[in-house]
């Protein structure tokens, strides 16, 4: 019943797309030959996504999401690159004020996985020196992958620098929301837990920028009722548990670029965030469950443990990640 009633919008993986002699970007043979011809042929995306440029974006209630292919060129220069850039800059903020991106590989990602041009470490450099500039440019809001079976809740960050870093709030019913208000770069999360068994392979101390990591089965829900709220949720499909909340507000002053804390001035923090907004309307919802980073988008109600977040100190204990932004 769930799955006949969302729209299922995919990015291609390794276990798709990568084949020594394809157009993949990765000689690896994980995809067994088949190339990215079986997951694009049988689940076709939106335009302009072909077997071998699978990239695409859709947009959905407030949300203009993106589906990049982290298993193609995504260098400066290459098609997939200029496409990425002329969608982000055709956004109609004022129709779809959210931006979400999803890839299969992550731009931020806490591993000890290096040496390799495919490994998390490599992927993840490149990405942030060949892709991330466009999403801050163009004011993405938050970027989701998957690839390692973890999930993730990495800061508001460019060039791995933490720019804002959520502050944790307790609400009436006990409840812990990691608050981003108004940040000024991409908040990232991985979301791989979709069934198959977990990488542990996370480092520590978590990177500056990395804030919790955890493993467990289940799925995230984004849902936004207006243009400044933005609310992310991590469910357990065992329990149905509610384990992880973060929310992100923004300015609606479309015009006006992102800016670092350094460059700053007092008159620009006074256009601030919230999450009064101008009511727009009707929720809009969308399901994330990543085992080939996938994204399925439902409008309206969606269906609705093993923690870890970075240490306060050398001691080992957990708590909430809490770091001053940059200055």
């Amino acid at each position: 019943p769930i799955a006949g009633g969302a729209l299922y919008l995919t990015t291609v993986g390794n276990h798709e797309s990568d084949w020594p002699g394809s157009p993949s970007y990765y000689t690896g043979t994980d995809s067994g030959g088949e190339c990215g011809v079986a997951a694009t042929l049988l689940l076709p995306m939106p335009q302009p996504a072909t077997t071998n440029q699978p990239w695409w974006s859709y947009e959905v209630g407030l949300f203009h999401l993106v589906g990049m292919s982290t298993e193609h060129n995504f260098t400066r220069g290459s098609p997939q690159w200029l496409w990425l850039q002329r969608d982000l800059a055709a956004v109609n903020r004022s129709r779809t004020p959210w931006v979400l991106l999803n890839g299969h590989r992550a731009m931020y990602i806490n591993s000890d996985y290096g040496g390799s041009a495919s490994s998390d470490i490599a992927v993840m450099d490149l990405l942030i020196q060949q892709v991330e500039p466009l999403l801050w440019r163009y004011r993405v809001n938050l970027a989701f992958y998957g690839h390692n079976h973890a999930v993730q809740r990495q800061a508001a960050v460019l060039n791995k620098t933490v720019v804002q870093a959520s502050v944790p709030e307790l609400d009436g019913q006990g409840v812990v929301t990691h608050m981003h208000r108004d940040p000024q770069a991409t908040v990232h999360m991985v979301v791989g837990t979709g069934g198959a068994a977990f990488t542990v392979n996370y480092v520590t101390p978590y990177p500056a920028w990395s804030e919790m990591v955890m493993y467990e089965y289940g799925y995230a829900l984004v849902s936004s009722v207006n243009e400044s709220y933005l609310e992310w949720s991590w469910f357990s499909s065992g329990s149905g548990a509610l384990l992880d909340r973060m929310v992100i507000t923004q300015s609606t002053n479309w015009s006006q670029p992102w800016v670092l804390p350094s460059e700053a001035t007092a008159a620009s923090s006074s256009s601030g965030g919230g999450g009064g907004g101008s009511g727009l309307g009707a929720q809009w919802v969308a399901l994330l469950a990543c085992g080939g980073a996938a994204l399925a988008v439902c409008v309206g109600a969606a269906w609705l443990r093993r923690r870890r977040v970075r240490p306060s100190d050398g001691s080992g204990e957990a708590s909430f990640a809490t770091q001053s932004p940059l200055v």
